[in-house]
């Protein structure tokens, strides 16, 4: 029986379950260990900035002395008249440089971070210090190769350049100080540069010793532009480029105190950091090996407990010892089990759909109903109801022959519906959901093509007839939609009886004999109240006559029907044409109007004439506004101009401003000026913004926003951006390379 147990179903099942329930205690376990290392990682963090902070007094400390000290040569009167001094050099000329030269020997102490004090000369062209003046033609060039650590071009460009206060790094990691002798504008260059030589090797060793306690580095960091003549990357002059992440290490960093644009850094390794965990990653990996034994344990003790009532069915059933006979009776019990269980769900099914079918919606449950409506999605349904020929043959079976009809519902309507079908009656019922969003009509139509096109189709379904409903709101309009197909389907059946013609005209518009082969009339008559609403009158008229040509031509039909189908076209095309001309169809209304002649027409003739005086009324009326809406548009291009600050000004209200309705105004305004209203606001503010940019360089983007109409700095970002490409801080920087350049 142990070899049975280790086979058993029941063994592997409780080993698994086991196994995922350890899993809890081994992921907290990981969870801590993730824990620890974060805290570790803090902690270093901290550690870490209080070296750093050290670091930085004492180096701010002797950058402090520094400044001073070229603070002090650059206010003394006597190297400040040297830009006075001009060639050619003389005798005189050489006895006055040497004795203002002679200043430089007060900083003969220089300390223990400069190594040498230089004033370079522009306007002649030479170098001093304390005891000597390097001319071109006298040492000049070794000076500026050994002492400074540059090549010539690179020392005159360095000259070149205004400078308040700047390191630059040279070749060897030599440091200097730079900073230029204040002279106003006059001069293009500073004629006067003071060039402080530092000798690094204290500071550089209380770098190293700093790194060293936290087996790292410890680095200066300077401006990209002052590494731009040495390679002091990897040493411990860097720049802040150096320090990007790359998940092996800790970096802690702090600006100066003393010099902007000049920094501190700690870069602690992660291995540094895990050192104090291997402890504690033992521990996790004993805990689990401890919990996985002790899991395994128990899954065998229990699953050998569990598997007494194997052993008596086994026993019952006097099947073999290894146990298959007494699965394969659990399995055949099991498989019944599920049958039923399917026949009863199949049963459950049918009566919340026929519920749903006959309006009975309050006998459901809660959960059956929010089942439903998971099931049947949208805010808009259409209900069909499908039957198949079944004389001469074998009926198909219901259940699969509802899920094939299903599947090919759902293939042709796409993501545009979803479709549920049924056994229903003595055929089959389908519901089609719709998005709220949609509108009846369009619904109407799209569910007429999907079922036209499975019905129609070659396949291996029997002929199929299909009566549709009308697109109702909501899961209670279910039922109004499928008694609407109900009675469309009687009248299929009359008129197959008797073999007459019986014409229904319903809220849909589609007649009951008009073949999905013949003119769709619908799709007609949508499209012309669509050429009205964008004023193309002459196209609008030529297809009312292919509408009444088509009508007339069917038998059957009366005056008075043709007089219900115009009023209903004229009617639907004056609430559509309403909401872009609020004053069409005015005149159209009332006693003695032309609708009420539509309506007491005599003939067809008259109908006729009255439908296109109706027609040309229109058009007329359309004409005559278009010089009042040209002054109009150019009164709101104007108004526009006047109030772009004001941040409530939107297209709904210049509509409600000027008398216009909203989809009016929009199209008009984009056929008169080639762009949407909401663009032409967004724009003229974004050119605004502009010119403030430009021309006021204190504006902050908060200001600017508030001034162009937007109601934050955030707002006028992201728009800025979109109508632009750029940043509004992009702009600017550009505007302002453009006019330095």
């Amino acid at each position: 029986m142990k070899h049975s147990l280790l086979r058993s179903r029941t063994f592997r099942l409780w080993i698994i379950c086991y196994l995922i329930v350890l899993l809890i205690p081994l992921a907290f376990s990981g969870v801590l260990q993730a824990h620890t290392s974060k805290n570790l990682r803090a902690r270093a963090y901290e550690d870490g900035s209080h070296s750093v902070d050290l670091l930085a007094r004492v180096t701010d400390e002797r950058l402090s002395a520094l400044f001073n000290m070229a603070n002090t040569v650059c206010g003394a009167s006597d190297i400040i008249k040297l830009r006075f001094i001009q060639l050619p050099f003389d005798a005189a000329k050489y006895y006055e440089i040497h004795r203002r030269a002679e200043f430089l020997s007060n900083f003969s102490a220089y300390g223990d971070m400069v190594s040498g004090c230089y004033v370079y000369c522009d306007n002649l062209g030479c170098i001093l210090d304390a005891h000597h003046i390097y001319t071109r033609d006298n040492q000049y060039s070794r000076i500026v190769t050994q002492q400074f650590g540059l090549e010539e071009d690179a020392f005159e460009a360095l000259m070149g350049a205004r400078h308040t206060g700047d390191f630059c790094v040279t070749g060897n990691g030599r440091l200097l100080l730079v900073k230029s002798v204040s002279s106003g504008i006059k001069f293009s260059r500073p004629p006067l540069t003071v060039i402080l030589v530092l000798d690094t090797a204290k500071t550089r060793a209380f770098f190293d010793l700093t790194g060293k306690n936290w087996q790292g580095r410890a680095l200066m960091l300077l401006p990209e532009s002052a590494l731009a003549h040495g390679d002091g990357a990897g040493d411990w002059l860097s720049s802040e480029a150096y320090l990007a992440p790359d998940g092996d290490s800790v970096v802690v960093a702090q600006p100066s105190a003393v010099m902007e644009g000049v920094g501190y850094a700690l870069v602690i390794p992660q291995s540094r950091l895990l050192a104090d965990a291997k402890s504690s990653q033992l521990l996790f990996l004993y805990f689990t090996l401890c919990t996985l034994a002790l899991g395994g344990a128990l899954a065998f003790l229990l699953a050998h407990h569990n598997y007494k009532p194997v052993r008596e069915l086994t026993r019952t059933l006097e099947a073999n010892e290894e146990g298959g006979g007494a699965f394969s009776a659990i399995s055949r019990r099991f498989g019944e089990l599920r049958e039923e269980l399917a026949r009863l769900s199949v049963i459950e099914n049918r009566q919340i759909f026929e519920a749903l079918l006959s309006g009975k919606l309050y006998r459901l449950e809660p959960e059956q109903l929010k089942q439903l409506r998971g099931t049947i999605g949208g805010g808009l349904f259409i209900a069909a109801l499908l039957e198949p020929e079944r004389e001469g043959g074998a009926a198909p079976d219901d259940e699969a022959f509802a899920a094939q009809l299903e599947a090919q519902l759902v293939s042709r309507s796409g993501n545009v519906c979803r479709c549920v079908v049924r056994p229903y009656d003595s055929g089959y019922a389908a519901v089609l959901g719709f998005a709220e969003g949609m509108s009846r009509y369009d619904a109407q139509l799209y569910a007429q093509d999907v079922v036209k096109d499975v019905i129609s189709r070659d396949t291996a379904f029997p002929a199929l007839s299909a009566y549709l409903g009308n697109a109702c709101e909501g899961l209670e309009g279910v039922s109004q939609s499928c008694r609407q197909a109900a009675m469309a389907r009687e009248y299929a059946n009359f008129v197959s009886r008797t073999g007459r013609q019986v014409v229904l005209f319903d809220e849909t518009m589609v007649s009951s004999d008009i073949s999905w082969r013949d003119y769709d009339i619908v799709d007609a008559e949508r499209r012309f109240v669509a050429l009205m609403l964008d004023g193309s009158y002459g196209a609008g008229e030529q297809l009312l006559h292919e509408i009444i040509s088509y009508y007339t031509g069917q038998e059957g039909v009366s005056l008075r029907v043709m007089q219900t189908r115009m009023y209903g076209v004229i009617n639907m095309m004056l609430n559509v044409l309403h909401e872009a001309e609020p004053q069409a169809g005015d005149t159209l209304k009332g006693k003695g109007g032309l609708l009420e002649r539509l309506l007491n027409a005599r003939t067809m003739q008259e109908l006729e004439d009255v439908v296109f005086q109706i027609l040309r009324q229109l058009q007329d009326q359309h004409d005559q506004t278009q010089d009042q809406l040209s002054t109009k548009l150019e009164a709101v291009t104007h108004y526009i101009g006047a109030n772009y600050y004001d941040q409530n000004l939107s297209v709904q209200m210049l509509a409600d401003r000027f008398g216009l309705s909203l989809p009016y105004l929009s199209r008009e305004f984009k056929n008169s000026k080639g762009i949407g209203v909401l663009n032409y606001i967004n724009q003229y503010r974004i050119d605004k913004a502009k010119e403030i940019l430009l021309h006021d360089e204190d504006a902050t983007l908060s200001d600017v926003a508030q001034r162009v109409g937007y109601s934050s700095s955030q707002t006028l970002i992201r728009i800025f951006k979109r109508y632009e490409g750029v940043t509004p801080g992009q702009f600017r920087d550009a505007g302002k390379n453009a006019h330095g350049a």
